[in-house]
């Protein structure tokens, strides 16, 4: 099993999510730039429309899900019985959701399958491979580190609990992006608006209920720097994840990278 694994970490980028972010940030950053290239190389793209924007912060905001999906499967994958790169290519829906929530509620023991029982233990060895780099005495900076690792963890589990817009944009035409507002008014009065998004998406939430299946539109506002930062950072963590699990199976840790 190291075989496979070290075959699929030589190859494997944790950047490769965030290189797409990096481009469509630019892009949304330099709309007038972008689209004077555009027509250059007679493709004409006016980058400045608000449906182009939006659909650019709609994209950020999904591709921040879908690094949060990656890292927790390699998370998982750390307690499977298989090569990591098998278990990437066949775990399910199902059993990602169940992993977010025992990881929300801190239930290590059982995500471990009873190896491990506190936060600490557990990001040792889903990101570090097991590896100790603290010493006999537990280095208070090292310590951090692994707490504020464990923190993080835990809030891209709970925005993938809660983020059902993620499984809305795989399925491609359940999505509308672009601005919107909320207006309200007092007694006769006229409507004025109380929340003005730039950036939002709406999609279904389906319930379902004796009487059968209810729906309600839900609307979440977007925030591209905000969706930047989760990718940027799950990056960092996904890197040691690499470096360490390769390291492992090559028997040493002498190519280990500090986050």
């Amino acid at each position: 099993m190291h075989a496979a694994d070290l075959y699929f970490y030589q190859g494997y980028d944790p950047e490769f999510i965030l290189k797409k972010a990096m481009a469509l940030k630019t892009i949304y950053m330099y709309p007038t730039e972008f689209s004077d290239f555009s027509k250059s190389v007679d493709c004409d793209i006016e980058a400045q429309d608000a449906a182009f924007l939006g659909a650019l912060a709609t994209e950020l905001h999904c591709a921040a899900f879908h690094q949060i999906e990656g890292l927790l499967a390699l998370l998982l994958a750390e307690y499977q019985s298989r090569p990591d790169w098998v278990y990437l290519t066949s775990y399910g829906n199902f059993e990602m959701k169940n992993a977010a929530r025992l990881i929300t509620a801190e239930r290590y023991e059982e995500i471990s399958h009873g190896v491990h029982k506190t936060g600490l233990q557990f990001v040792r060895a889903s990101v570090y491979a097991g590896w100790k780099f603290d010493g006999p005495d537990e280095n208070k900076a090292w310590l951090e580190s692994l707490n504020d690792i464990e923190w993080f963890i835990k809030y891209c589990a709970q925005a993938f609990l809660t983020g059902s817009e993620y499984n809305a944009y795989k399925h491609g035409l359940r999505v509308v992006s672009g601005a919107a507002a909320l207006a309200a008014r007092v007694a006769e009065g006229p409507l004025k608006t109380v929340i003005s998004m730039q950036h939002s998406l709406s999609y279904l939430e389906m319930y379902e209920t004796p009487d059968g299946y209810q729906a309600e539109e839900v609307t979440k506002e977007l925030s591209l720097d905000h969706s930047f930062q989760i990718l940027h950072i799950a990056a960092q963590v996904l890197s040691p994840i690499k470096e360490c699990r390769k390291a492992r199976a090559l028997g040493k840790v002498d190519e280990f990278l500090e986050p």
